[in-house]
C-alpha cells in the first residue's frame, strides 16, 4: 500500500519535470507544499527525504530544495561525449575533465570518437536516437564545411536531448550552445603582439575545414588592417583534418615543409593554429637550417604539453586551466536544470616565452 509520502513524492517527481521545462530550479517551502497538497508538515519532509536519497534534490541550509537535474534511476542519467578523436593532443585531459565534473553531478559518461568523419558522426548520433541520453556533449566534424548531419541534432533536441558544442559549431546549425576559445580575438592578439615587436612580414598558417582555423586567420587580417600593413596571399598556407591525420599517425611534415620553403621564405615571422603545428614546425625549421626565433619568431593559439617538449618554448594563447570544461560542464547542466544554455567565447590570455625576437627598426 502507498503512504501519503511516497504519494507526494511521485507529484514532486512529475512536477519537477514540468518545472524544468519551464525553467524552475527550486521547490516551494515545506509549508507552501504542505498547504498545496493538504498534508502535514512531517509528510512533506517524508517525501522530501525519499527524493533526497534518490539523488533528484539537493537541500541546502537556510534556502531549500533543489532538483539536482538527475532522473530517478541511474540507468538513465548518461551524457554522451563525442571528440574528434580520444587519444591524440588535448582529448585524454579534456576527457578526463569533462569525465570528473559530471560524475560528481551523479552522470555517468558514455564517450564516442568520430575520427573526424562525419558518416561516422551520424551512425553516432542515430545510435543515441534509439538509445537516448540525457545530454550530448560534441566536437563537431569539420566544422567550416556543410554537414549532412545537422538533421539528427535538431532531432535529439526535439526528443528533449541537452545538446553542447565545444571548440566550434556548424554554421548553419542555430540555436545549440557552443563553448569554445575567441578565436578571432586570439588571432588578432598575436598578429598584434608581433607588429609590436616590429614584425611586418607575417605568415600564417590555419586549417581551412575548421572554423577555428577561419576565426583565427579573419584575427590575422584585421590585425595586419588595422596596423595598415599589407596583406601577402603568397605568406599564407592552409591544412586539411587529413594533412593533420598523416602528421599524427605517421609524421608526414610534407604540408609543413612546403610551408616553410614557399610561404614562409620572406617572412621574418608566423603565426600557428595551434601548438601541436607550431611544434612540427620548429622541428622542420630545425632540420632545414633556421634558428628560432633568431631567423623566424613562431607564435601560436592554444598552449598544452606540446609547448614544454618543444626545443623552444613558444609564445601561445591559453585560457585558464581546465576552463573549457568546466565552463562546458555547467552549460550542460544548466540546460537540464531547464535552465537556457548560452554560447561562450572563453578569453585567452598570451603566454610569452622564447620564440619571438624583437627586430630593429
Amino acid at each position: 500500500m502507498t503512504t501519503k509520502y511516497q504519494r507526494l513524492a511521485d507529484i514532486l517527481r512529475e512536477s519537477m519535470k514540468k518545472n524544468a521545462s519551464l525553467g524552475i530550479t527550486k521547490l516551494p517551502t515545506e509549508q507552501a507544499l504542505s498547504d498545496q497538497y493538504k498534508v502535514s508538515r512531517q509528510t512533506v519532509r517524508q517525501a522530501l527525504s525519499l527524493l533526497q536519497k534518490e539523488g533528484l534534490i539537493q537541500k541546502k541550509r537556510g534556502s531549500g530544495s533543489y532538483p539536482t537535474g538527475l532522473a530517478a534511476g541511474s540507468d538513465k542519467n548518461h551524457i554522451a561525449l563525442i571528440t574528434s578523436y580520444s587519444d591524440d593532443y588535448i582529448y585524454p585531459a579534456l576527457i578526463h575533465d569533462i569525465q570528473s565534473l559530471l560524475m560528481e553531478s551523479g552522470y555517468q559518461v558514455n564517450l564516442y570518437s568520430t575520427n573526424d568523419h562525419v558518416s561516422k558522426e551520424r551512425e553516432i548520433l542515430k545510435d543515441l536516437l534509439r538509445n537516448p541520453v540525457r545530454g550530448l556533449i560534441i566536437e563537431g566534424c569539420k566544422s567550416a564545411l556543410p554537414n549532412p548531419n545537422l538533421d539528427l541534432y535538431e532531432k535529439l533536441k526535439l526528443n528533449g536531448v541537452s545538446v553542447v558544442f565545444i571548440h566550434s559549431i556548424y554554421r548553419d546549425l542555430s540555436g545549440f550552445p557552443c563553448i569554445k576559445d575567441d578565436d578571432y580575438s586570439g588571432g588578432y592578439t598575436l598578429v598584434n603582439h608581433l607588429i609590436k615587436q616590429n614584425h611586418s612580414q607575417i605568415g600564417g598558417i590555419f586549417k581551412y575545414d575548421d572554423t577555428k582555423g577561419l576565426d583565427c586567420y579573419h584575427g590575422y587580417l584585421s590585425a595586419m588592417c588595422d596596423a595598415g600593413l599589407s596583406i601577402e596571399e603568397e605568406h599564407i598556407a592552409w591544412f586539411s583534418s587529413e594533412d593533420l591525420n598523416l602528421l599524427r599517425k605517421k609524421q608526414d611534415t610534407s604540408f609543413l615543409l612546403e610551408f616553410i620553403h614557399k610561404q614562409l621564405k620572406s617572412c621574418s615571422a608566423v603565426i600557428c593554429h595551434n601548438d601541436e603545428i607550431a611544434y612540427w614546425l620548429i622541428k622542420e625549421l630545425k632540420y632545414a637550417g633556421q634558428k628560432v626565433p633568431e631567423d623566424l619568431s613562431v607564435a601560436c593559439m592554444n598552449y598544452s604539453y606540446l609547448n614544454d617538449l618543444s626545443p623552444v618554448r613558444i609564445t601561445a594563447l591559453s585560457h585558464e586551466p581546465h576552463e573549457l570544461a568546466k565552463t562546458t560542464v555547467n552549460t550542460l547542466l544548466n540546460m537540464l536544470h531547464g535552465l537556457s544554455g548560452e554560447s561562450v567565447n572563453l578569453s585567452l590570455q598570451l603566454l610569452t616565452r622564447n620564440s619571438i625576437s624583437a627586430l630593429n627598426r
